[in-house]
């Protein structure tokens, strides 16, 4: 699969957001898949494969943060060519990630990483009072939440809890796909430290932590990271009396922080933060070995038992309570340290990828589900059905619906496909059962004598990605006679006129539509034994855009017109045509030719 990623936030800035998006990328092309990433840059980052750097700018409140300007997003896309689009922020280039998707037909994906409230009240510099700025802050990003979220055709949530806020907010969410982390192995004998990793901002409520650890004596404070608060922080730390306990070290990369001794010593990872939407550095310390002290919030409550893998506080004096714990009772921080690797192991990378790719393979490649209805097709069946089965894409199908035949045909389709039975005669009702019998998100109709070209279900396949498209319909040609094949070619570009200008009439020897809307709309009516198939499609294109695919090909037998006569048969189509789209009353007689 080729993936591409859109994210406001990627090296050389560190945080959780840019974490998983790498984590992501590395697991999915272990999997043997292309994964390009659009973000902001500044234009002196060093080149690096398949990273799409757009223009920017510095955020003067928020210096992290670089705002991006995609310009020429659409031309990058088509370059790339995704399968699918993976949105993994609401700024600039993420909205220029969906606003591609939808441009382009391409499927999109977008993760909720960050609890926006916490981070718009940056953008509100110029406000002064604090719970104006709070009000403001939390009543426009609900409202953005629901409006953005609800674009892209999944959202993934980090977290169960984070799940049913979103739920709250009127998203719709179709996963919970927390980032994946790396188990080192065994834990490293403990030093006397404690140990906070992320961003120092005020939302992450370090200083609860600075001043919870001011009542503990005999041990160390390490502090990694970097952020608008640090001075503050750092000013608070000395007011304290404990600067020299309390070691700031600024930014470390991440592999770095991982590989070094800082938390894999640690008597306890400490974060005080309420806004983790997963909390994926705290797995991360867990994953070494390291207990965990957090509150009782959001993302960590799926992971961290209370008293089993780390523990819950709340508030300052309960956080330095269990700090003076874990430093007097080693067998606690023993079991809490099994326990938490024990619980890592659980959300190991590897694992948790295989969950993204089943998504993106649900929604790049719906399955398609194939309904031949037969009567008496023995001549021709084993023809097509080979043609069904030798197609090039993967997640399909194939439902053969005897009409009550008389010959071979159920005899030779069970060979090649599942063969269900309708007693009631009619390509209506034969088409109606087969797709009651299947369980595809889009579902194609062939005719037992039509043999569609090796990629042709790929090619309609691709087309339904734009949860725009309800029908697809492909170029019908003839093998027989020279007048035949100019018959069966005016005919198809007939049909392609027509969806042109908005008026779209499918024939039913290969036609597909959206499960979904076909089911809203009854079906083919079985009361109709001619045109069913313009019927279907005028009904079920008032619910989307139907699509003639022009290089989606497929050969049928002629034996239609030759058994009725050529021109009998041009002329019988060519009233009946009128008969149903003018009076409502098509021909009931069509005699089935063998």
């Amino acid at each position: 699969m080729r993936i591409m990623f859109f994210t406001d936030t990627y090296d050389p800035q560190i945080n959780g957001v840019v974490t998983s998006i790498k984590t992501f990328r590395r697991e999915l092309e272990k999997l043997g898949h292309e994964v390009a990433i659009v973000c902001p840059g500044t234009g002196k980052e060093p080149e690096e494969k398949m990273v799409f750097r757009v223009p920017s700018f510095r955020f003067r409140p928020y210096p992290e943060y670089r705002g991006g300007l995609p310009f020429g997003i659409l031309k990058r896309v088509r370059d790339f060519d995704p399968d699918i689009i993976h949105v993994h922020s609401p700024a600039p280039v993420g909205l220029a990630g969906v606003y591609a998707a939808r441009k382009l037909g391409i499927p999109c994906v977008a993760t909720y990483h960050t609890l926006l409230e916490e981070y718009f009240k940056y953008f509100l510099f110029w406000i002064r009072d604090p719970k104006k700025v709070e009000k403001i802050s939390k009543k426009l990003m609900k409202k953005y939440t629901r409006v953005f979220y609800n674009l892209p055709d999944a959202v993934i949530s980090p977290s169960k809890e984070m799940k049913a806020e979103l739920e709250k907010r009127g998203v719709r969410c179709s996963a919970v796909i927390p980032t994946g982390v790396t188990i080192s192995g065994r834990r490293k004998k403990p030093e006397r430290r404690f140990v906070y990793a992320g961003r120092l901002g005020k939302e992450k409520n370090v200083d609860t932590v600075i001043r919870a650890f001011s009542k503990v004596r005999g041990a160390e404070l390490v502090i990694i990271g970097d952020g608008p608060a640090r001075k503050d922080l750092e000013k608070l730390a000395a007011e304290l009396g404990v600067s020299d306990r309390v070691r700031f070290t600024g930014y470390l990369e991440h592999e770095e922080l991982l590989k070094s001794d800082l938390l894999g010593r640690a008597i306890a990872f400490v974060s005080a933060s309420t806004t983790e939407t997963q909390g994926l550095v705290i797995l991360e310390a867990m994953a070494l070995g390291c207990p965990v002290l957090v509150p009782r919030a959001l993302g960590p409550k799926d992971f961290v038992k209370d008293g089993v893998n780390g523990m819950f506080f709340s508030g300052q004096r309960d956080l330095s309570r269990k700090m003076d714990l874990l430093l007097k009772r080693p067998e606690l921080r023993e079991k809490l340290s099994k326990n938490a690797l024990k619980t890592a192991k659980t959300f190991e990378a590897g694992k948790l990828v295989k969950k993204l790719e089943e998504l993106y393979e649900k929604l790049a490649f719906p399955k398609v589900s194939v309904v031949v209805p037969a009567f008496n097709e023995e001549r021709y069946i084993e023809r097509t059905l080979k043609s069904l089965r030798r197609q090039t894409y993967r997640n399909m199908e194939i439902v053969v619906v005897d009409n009550r035949s008389e010959d071979r045909t159920a005899e030779i389709a069970k060979k090649y496909a599942k063969v269900v039975r309708e007693p009631k005669r009619g390509i209506s009702a034969a088409r109606n059962r087969g797709a009651r019998e299947c369980g595809g998100d889009i579902v194609l109709f062939i005719d037992a004598d039509t043999v569609p070209e090796r990629d042709f279900v790929e090619k309609v396949a691709k087309k339904f990605r734009d949860r725009r498209v309800v029908g697809v319909c492909g170029f019908v040609e003839s093998d027989g006679s020279a007048s035949a094949r100019l018959v069966y070619r005016l005919c198809s570009e007939l049909v392609g006129l027509l969806t042109a200008i908005g008026t779209p009439m499918f024939y039913g020897m290969c036609a597909a539509y959206r499960r979904e809307v076909f089911e809203k709309v009854g079906g083919f009516d079985e009361n109709l034994e001619t045109a069913e198939d313009i019927d279907l499609t005028m009904r079920i294109s008032r619910y989307g855009k139907c699509v003639f695919l022009r290089d989606a090909r497929a050969k049928t037998s002629p034996r239609r017109i030759v058994g009725m006569g050529l021109w009998k048969a041009v002329a019988f189509h060519v009233v009946n045509f009128f008969r149903h789209t003018i009076f409502r009353s098509p021909a009931k007689n069509y005699e089935a030719i063998r």
